[in-house]
């Protein structure tokens, strides 16, 4: 029997039912709330649950234990709602003949309770933020043993929410299991990834990962639907995860809340059958890209642009064209535009999210994908679509005859930008030897207003037609939110023979933490 319960567990007797002269051990799973996770102070916690649907899977898990173990009872039961510190949270109890049968049925129920079930935890800290925290394992060492059950049945639920899928001549069962058992990484869970996870999700992928650090804003919710308004300033990757249980319980979510580098790529790609770069900037497409070569990763790109996306897929394969095979070093910041430069229209990211979770989807299931040597180009406003044919170098630095790139060294990831400067060792009065100029819109100063009183705000949209007086003697930083389009225009000043004008490295965020480390006061910023 599997339980839901709103009152505390102390208060239920828990092991009625399940002792007999029959038994000769029973093991028991007592979880409990604790008071710190991931180096936060927890406070309370709080735990939503699909009460019908939970109660429906719960017992299946109980009669698969049954069926696969030499056990002669097993309950379980879980809270929902808010509960205090040290409150149990979920109770596992298993009889047997033998203790051995018991301990096995214990780990295995607890195991798929939390894969399967659709029960989500918010926990509150005490510095007064909350966090929705996936109940399913999360980034680190996946549950072998685990995957390899779920790679080989299906359970009369799952064979239910897939059943138009199944049906499919191409997939049938024995392709479900394939999804099943897959593992695909998303890196980025904004525009592409979003819709790439969504599909993912349903189709019944068993283990999907989300690598993504940042967090919800408003300017994301036109083109990123899984998300909702309410949820803005909340991190995005357990945003997703919670979404993405929601829609479909039997998946497993690993949750890598962490901006993808040259230290931690290999740890956190080298698990996964298949990555989806979901990005919008340069350096990470090139490390994913180069990961893919170098660990034999299948990997699936798509970029946009306004009303354009395009394509690519690499399989590691004799013969397939790589990112580098196009260009061998990282193109200069601003030389195209993200999102938030030059915009783009939120459909336009949504049908590539959903063309790179197809092209996965298809590998897994053994169906024809876009070949390694093409690029597909759709336009939306034209509706004309074109492949590319590309190549593979063999001067390539990473896939060719005589590679330079053999392993993930953070120099081979930086954009060629000599005019970015990191100014967060910079003392106050090195920074007030600079003017300092905001070039965002007014729509990102309101969002995230910088307060400094040798600020000066000119947008980017009229930067060029600006009456400002620059000159070489004088000595100017600039920042937008990012640092690409304060680059550009930096560069710009630069040709113009302003030397002394410099880019700050990571823009808003990056003169934020130089005025927090010299507790700079708050004032009035210039218009």
């Amino acid at each position: 029997m599997f339980s839901v319960s709103q009152i505390p567990l102390e208060q239920v007797i828990l092991k009625n039912g399940l002792l007999s002269q029959e038994a000769g051990a029973l093991v028991t799973f007592e979880g409990f709330v604790r008071c710190h996770n991931e180096g936060k102070e927890v406070v309370t916690l709080e735990y939503d649950v699909f009460d019908s649907l939970a109660i429906k899977e719960g017992n299946c898990v109980l009669t698969e234990a049954k069926e696969k173990f030499s056990i002669l009872d097993a309950k379980c039961f879980h809270r929902k709602g808010k509960l205090a510190i040290g409150e149990m949270a979920v109770w596992v109890g298993v009889s047997a003949g033998h203790r051995d049968e018991a301990f096995k049925a214990c780990k295995y129920i607890i195991d798929e309770i939390k894969l399967r079930l659709p029960i989500w935890k918010k926990e509150y800290y005490a510095n007064g933020d909350s966090g929705w925290i996936g109940c399913g394992k999360t980034a680190g060492e996946p549950n072998k043993e685990a995957d390899k059950i779920d790679a080989t049945a299906l359970s009369q639920n799952e064979i239910e929410f897939y059943s138009r899928q199944i049906n499919l001549p191409q997939v049938g069962a024995d392709g479900q299991k394939k999804l099943k058992s897959a593992k695909v990484l998303a890196v980025g869970a904004g525009g592409l990834g979003s819709p790439a996870l969504t599909y993912l999700a349903a189709s019944g992928v068993g283990t999907l990962g989300i690598c993504e650090f940042d967090t919800l804003e408003a300017s994301n919710l036109h083109r990123q639907p899984i998300y909702a308004h309410a949820d803005i300033g909340i991190s995005k990757a357990h945003l997703a995860a919670k979404e993405l249980k929601t829609l479909n319980p039997f998946i497993h979510l690993r949750i890598h809340n962490e901006k993808l580098t040259a230290a931690n790529v290999r740890n956190i790609v080298q698990e996964y059958d298949i990555l989806l770069d979901c990005t919008d900037n340069f350096p990470v497409k090139f490390l994913l890209s180069d990961a893919a070569v170098l660990l034999k990763i299948p990997l699936v790109q798509a970029s946009v642009y306004q009303f354009e996306g395009q394509l690519k897929v690499y399989q590691p394969k004799e013969g397939a064209s790589c990112l580098r095979c196009l260009w061998p070093k990282i193109p200069e910041a601003g030389c195209t535009g993200n999102c938030a430069m030059a915009g783009v229209l939120g459909v336009v990211p949504g049908v590539f999210g959903i063309l790179q979770a197809a092209e996965a989807v298809k590998m897994i299931l053994g169906l024809p994908t876009l070949s390694s040597n093409e690029i597909l180009i759709f336009d939306f406003l034209s509706y004309r679509m074109k492949t590319l044919k590309q190549t593979a170098d063999p001067a390539c630095p990473v896939c060719g005859t005589d590679p330079t790139i053999i392993d993930f060294r953070p120099e081979n990831y930086i954009e060629a930008d000599t005019a970015a400067l990191d100014i967060k060792e910079f003392s106050p009065g090195e920074l007030t030897a600079y003017e300092i100029i905001d070039v965002r819109e007014e729509s990102e100063r309101r969002a995230k207003p910088v307060n400094f009183d040798s600020c000066i705000s000119i947008a980017t949209s009229v930067f060029e037609k600006t009456s400002h007086p620059f000159t070489k003697d004088k000595k100017y930083l600039l920042f937008c939110e990012k640092g690409i389009r304060s680059g550009r225009l930096v560069r710009d000043l630069r040709s113009r023979g302003i030397l002394q004008s410099f880019s700050i490295l990571n823009g808003a965020d990056g003169l934020k933490a130089c005025l927090k480390k010299n507790a700079f006061t708050k004032v009035k910023v210039l218009a």
